[in-house]
């Protein structure tokens, strides 16, 4: 009988709490793996424990830890309904099985029947933010400046309470329990390089670089959990007293280049804003495993503002915005090429791997590279020279070019270059994205979105999505379906169908800048501003 009346109040609390549309919400079209998206989570904040999980509160949204298997859960972001990422304090609900959290936008709390979340806005609750979240005997409490809201757990009424109201209920607050514990770091043996200052109450390594300590949690098991601002997760035991920590996430939030690395692997570039330290990542997928690599401490790298990345058995080459960077593995050593090795310039724009030779796309125009040799040759053409070169697309004899002026074809059986003419003004118009496949080559351009045919040599436009394009960011073909990630979301083109569909934020995208795209069979990887999301587009019960 208790066990029915717990379970009529859950449904009746959510069905109040969701009656409220606090804040307009997505309209569910996806099941919840749909989309899974992986921001930069290094800035941690707050913790909470359920019984099986420990919840890491981050600026890429909450991090799941699963305590028995010791490996983290896939995260919360904004593609499951989060109204931010950016979440600074998280609570677990013992009474209820509820997760909650304030984030930037709102107070968010995750159902776990439907496995939906659900915003709040500070607006509704009458207060301009909200700075901790307690749970209580019979309800949830929120407290914002200079206001208490009492969520009644039964009923899911909100009332204004007064300071001091919350005794009664025995509230634990999350903000105000974070770190307070018998617990002195100092006691414990931190990874070579990392030293504890408890004057600051900070971690520091041997670069100086200091990480706050933010939160810090114990379980039944007797398992020590810390966030850091900078370094992540802290995983400890209060028996070996022994501390690590666990990277996830990109590196950097503006995630611009990514590439596969065999079958398991994942290498990613962006940039940094102006407040963060730049960094690429290499992600084993297969031990879930984040490693990076910085510019500032390695020899032999100057930059790792990364445009684009491609990768061979032997190096991953990146282009930066100061010289082609390769990195060999087997040495575990890093190389910088810049003009004074032939380049036509040090902004990296494109790159592309065909066979002994590497392509590389400059600010100011063409280069090839023999891959064995090392030796950069500069290409020349008038329409290439000094221009931007955004895209170079191999296609079996031929080399698509996509510049600042238009698009050129490079011959290979015959070592000649064209200009690409047969469209109506494309080579006047910037052409930022190529995509070849089985005879067809799909451009993207100032102007929309173009096919060539090889067969027929004619060409096709598509002037009725041109104003829902924006700029074309970047392309990926198959024999079904063609993918232009723009400024303003992801589309699709069914060619069967000769049908576009069109996804945003609202679907699942962290943002609607789709920078760059990578095939995985039913799914695909989407670089975008906010970081990566995977794609389960291919699902069968679903049409879109």
């Amino acid at each position: 009988m208790t066990r029915r009346l717990c379970i009529i109040t859950l449904v009746c609390m959510s069905q109040y709490l969701f009656a409220q549309g606090f804040l307009p919400e997505k309209e569910i079209k996806y099941k919840p793996d749909d989309w899974i998206s992986y921001a930069m989570t290094r800035n941690m904040t707050s913790i909470t424990l359920s019984e099986t999980h420990a919840y890491f509160a981050s600026s890429g949204g909450i991090l799941p830890y699963n305590i028995y298997r010791e490996s983290w859960d896939r995260p919360f972001t904004e593609s499951d309904g989060l109204a931010s990422n950016d979440v600074e304090i998280v609570a677990y609900d013992w009474e209820t099985g509820f997760l909650w959290c304030v984030n930037r936008k709102a107070v968010s709390y995750f159902t776990p029947g439907p496995d939906e979340w659900r915003n709040m806005s500070f607006e509704s609750l009458g207060i301009r933010s909200a700075y901790d979240l307690g749970m209580g005997k019979t309800a949830v409490w929120v407290a914002g400046a200079n206001q208490l809201i009492r969520i009644d757990r039964s009923t899911g009424f909100q009332t204004n309470e007064n300071d001091g109201a919350e005794v009664a209920d025995q509230v634990e607050w999350s903000r105000r329990a974070n770190g307070k514990t018998e617990i002195d770091l100092l006691d414990y043996f931190l990874p070579y390089g990392y030293f504890y200052k408890p004057d600051r109450h900070c971690f520091q390594d041997v670069q100086l670089r200091e990480y706050p300590v933010r939160s810090l949690k114990k379980d039944r098991f007797f398992h020590l959990f810390v966030s850091s601002e900078g370094l992540g997760a802290g995983f400890g035991s209060l028996h070996t007293l022994r501390i690590n920590f666990k990277s996830y996430g990109p590196y950097t939030p503006d995630v611009r280049a990514m590439a596969w690395d065999g079958d398991t692997g994942m290498w990613l570039g962006g940039h940094s804003n102006s407040y963060e330290t730049g960094g690429i990542t290499c992600w084993n997928m297969e031990q879930d495993e984040w490693q990076y690599f910085q510019a500032a401490f390695l020899s032999g790298m100057r930059s790792d503002q990364v445009n684009a990345i491609t990768v061979d058995t032997a190096d991953v080459w990146l282009g930066t915005e100061d010289g082609l960077a390769r990195y060999h593995r087997k040495n575990d050593l890093w190389r910088t090429f810049t003009t004074s090795n032939n380049l036509w310039g040090n902004q990296v724009l494109s790159l592309a791997l065909d066979g002994p030779d590497l392509w590389i796309g400059t600010d100011n125009g063409l280069n090839r590279m023999g891959v064995s040799d090392g030796v950069i040759r500069r290409e020349t053409h008038p329409q290439m020279n000094l221009r931007r070169i955004y895209w170079i697309e191999p296609d079996g004899d031929f080399v698509w070019v996509g510049s600042d002026w238009g698009a050129l074809l490079y011959q290979k059986s015959t070592a000649e270059w064209q200009t690409v003419s047969g469209y109506p003004s494309i080579h006047e118009t910037v052409v930022t994205a190529i995509s070849a496949w089985d005879g067809q080559v799909w451009f993207g351009t100032d102007d929309g979105v173009e096919m060539y045919d090889h067969a027929t040599g004619e060409w096709r436009g598509f002037p009725d999505i041109h104003y829902e394009i924006g700029h074309v960011l970047s392309m990926m073909a198959d024999h079904a379906v063609v993918w232009v990630g723009t400024t303003n979301g992801l589309l699709k083109y069914v060619k069967d169908e000769d049908r576009w569909h069109r996804y945003t934020t609202e679907d699942g995208l962290l943002h609607n800048a789709v920078q760059r795209i990578l095939p995985d069979g039913d799914y695909i990887w989407l670089a975008t501003p906010g970081g990566i999301t995977r794609f389960y587009w291919n699902a069968p019960y679903r049409i879109d």
